[in-house]
């Protein structure tokens, strides 16, 4: 017999031998992959037209340069749902339909935008969101928009992503350069994987039902969903819950494990 936990409604260098002191250019900004530092890295190679990128990391591909004029230094763009995410995506898209329908959450605050960051940027990447037939679309500028702000932690503010970031988004004519690594050594550890089996949702009783794998039997899981976040039992690498109170199907559900590893899936209904 399958045991399910109640919950109720709470919630990524190549060394080279150099035999002569080589003055390189500062790095180029990606907008997409992370360069710690301003300065060159050691054996880092520029490509053709472009730079060099962060240390220790490899040349970026041919010509990448951030749009807006010029390359920035530093690593991901500065991208806040002050000045970004709330005007450039919520307020266009979004806001049409979160906030306004009941039963979807309200990222009309930074608060409730953040607690449901990861779920932001899986269900954009994954094309979830906006949904077919909704009437709106996501361009590709929005997308990468999204994808920069939650690999920073949805900052509210650029003061709140000090240190994090520093790059430019791509604009103008300005193009990302491809082909080019992060540095090793700088990109955030993640261990092992999650997978999720099923993710059910009941209208008649209200609850969400969850299961699926863990290939670390010991990491602590989390789901969130619809702006929750509730607690996901571990047992030796297999995981079996229900969360009751979940008056609307959330879209999808994703399950987050303290080893980095992170699943999304579309929840159905029963």
């Amino acid at each position: 017999m399958v045991t399910f936990h109640r919950f109720g409604s709470g919630v990524v260098r190549r060394s080279a031998l150099l035999t002569a002191c080589l003055l390189l250019s500062l790095p180029g900004c990606s907008g997409k992959e992370p360069a710690p530092e301003d300065a060159d890295g050691p054996g880092g190679t520029p490509g053709s037209g472009g730079n060099t990128s962060g240390a220790g990391g490899a040349a970026p591909g041919n010509g990448g340069t951030t749009g807006n004029g010029g390359t920035t230094p530093g690593g991901l763009p500065c991208v806040t749902y002050a000045d970004d995410f709330g005007p450039k995506v919520l307020q266009p898209v979004c806001g049409n339909c979160h906030g306004v329908r009941d039963g979807l959450p309200d990222f009309g605050t930074p608060a409730a935008a953040r607690a449901s960051c990861s779920l932001i940027g899986d269900v954009v990447r994954r094309g979830i969101m906006p949904p077919d037939g909704s009437g709106y679309v996501l361009s590709p500028d929005q997308r990468t928009l999204v994808a920069n702000w939650v690999a920073l932690a949805c900052p509210e503010t650029a003061a709140a992503a000090a240190g994090k970031c520093g790059g430019a988004m791509p604009g103008n004519g300005g193009t990302t350069s491809t082909g080019g690594a992060p540095a090793t050594g700088n990109a955030p550890s993640v261990t092992g994987s999650v997978v999720i089996d099923r993710a059910e949702w009941d209208p008649g009783d209200e609850s969400l039902r969850i299961e699926g794998t863990a290939s670390d039997a010991q990491a602590t899981l989390n789901a969130e969903f619809t702006g929750r976040t509730e607690p996901v039992a571990n047992d030796q690498g297999r995981f079996r819950e229900e969360f009751t109170g979940v008056v609307v199907r959330p879209p999808a559900v994703t399950i987050t494990a303290s080893s980095g590893a992170t699943a999304t899936a579309a929840v159905v209904a029963k």
